[in-house]
């Protein structure tokens, strides 16, 4: 029989904070997508369904997944000596379509999907002989919930966790049916080497939600847009972390933890000194990179000259 599938959100990366634009790349001449909510679009009684060439945006409701509880199917194998004496923290987090097209968060050689936060970590000390062998149990097929493994190693300094996979099969990630085993490898002469390091796959952080939005006119054929958008900035976990801001300003970041920890010490007369130079520079970097604030400036009487009445598009305000 024939079914209609219908996928109205677009969702965004879990980094993403705001929409600062959309524009509709299909064709040479890029068309920006006014900014529509919910509630004006069903003030002004448009058809939800109605089909076309898009022409604005709307936020939607977003995706969440479920951290697990804690870490599930780890068991220590003995398959020889020469790997070293270390100690493992492994998390597990719950995976979401790991192979449609997602938000873009790793890179194609690797699985992606919806993840979910990391569960607490459970250590594991592991012997000369010993290796980690993950297989997570099965779970109803409803549930859509694959499942994923991070670890870190303090004290070989990887303290942002980072993917385990199959050495020999690649294999990643696990479906909820489970029956796979992975096999890592973490001898300690690996997690030394500068390979390692350049080819780990660190975990992006999020909280397990991730934001979407719809197009208004749904799109009625295949649509090419451009998403501007605010992005929070990435933890800085290891010590050669740095932060994703102008490196003339980076100092904000100091100033910013040096009053906090002023204030936590009951020096508030240090807290303010700090306080004035964070904001000192932090004004600075806005005049150097943001300018002006940008504003729409309407010539005329707003209401007379709008096409819709009430206007779908928000309050229109003059300025002086």
């Amino acid at each position: 029989y024939a079914t209609s599938i219908r996928q109205r959100q677009v969702y965004m990366p879990s980094d993403t904070m705001t929409v600062e634009g959309v524009l509709d790349m299909s064709d040479s001449l890029p068309r920006t997508q006014v900014q529509l909510s919910k509630w004006q679009r069903d003030d002004v009684q448009l058809d939800p369904d109605e089909l076309g060439t898009p022409t604005a945006f709307m936020p939607s409701r977003s995706r969440r997944v479920r951290a697990p509880r804690k870490v599930t199917g780890v068991t220590v194998s003995t398959p020889g000596a020469g790997r070293g004496v270390r100690t493992l923290q492994v998390y597990m987090c719950n995976v979401i379509a790991p192979g449609t097209a997602g938000p873009v968060e790793y890179p194609d050689q690797f699985s992606g999907g919806f993840e979910s936060a990391l569960s607490p970590p459970t250590a594991f000390a592991l012997a000369d002989n010993e290796e980690l062998s993950l297989t997570p149990e099965t779970i109803q097929s409803r549930t859509g919930l694959y499942r994923r493994y991070y670890f870190t190693c303090t004290e070989e300094g990887i303290d942002a966790p980072v993917r385990l996979r199959d050495t020999s099969t690649s294999v990643d990630t696990v479906a909820p049916t489970g029956g796979v085993t992975i096999v890592p490898d973490t001898r300690l002469s690996r997690l030394q080497s500068q390979a390692f390091a350049e080819v780990a796959l660190r975990y992006r952080t999020t909280g397990g939600v991730y934001q979407a939005f719809e197009l208004y006119p749904h799109p009625s054929a295949d649509t090419r847009m451009r998403l501007r958008r605010l992005m929070a900035p990435q933890q800085m976990q290891e010590d050669h972390d740095v932060p994703l801001v102008p490196q003339a300003y980076a100092q904000i970041i100091a100033y910013a933890a040096l009053e906090q920890l002023c204030l936590k010490h009951d020096n508030l007369a240090l807290a303010q000194v700090y306080g004035r130079k964070k904001i000192t520079l932090y004004q600075a970097m806005e005049a150097r990179y943001l300018k002006g604030t940008p504003r729409r400036i309407i010539k005329g009487e707003a209401y007379t000259n709008a096409r819709y009445y009430p206007n779908p598009f928000g309050p229109l305000t003059f300025t002086p």
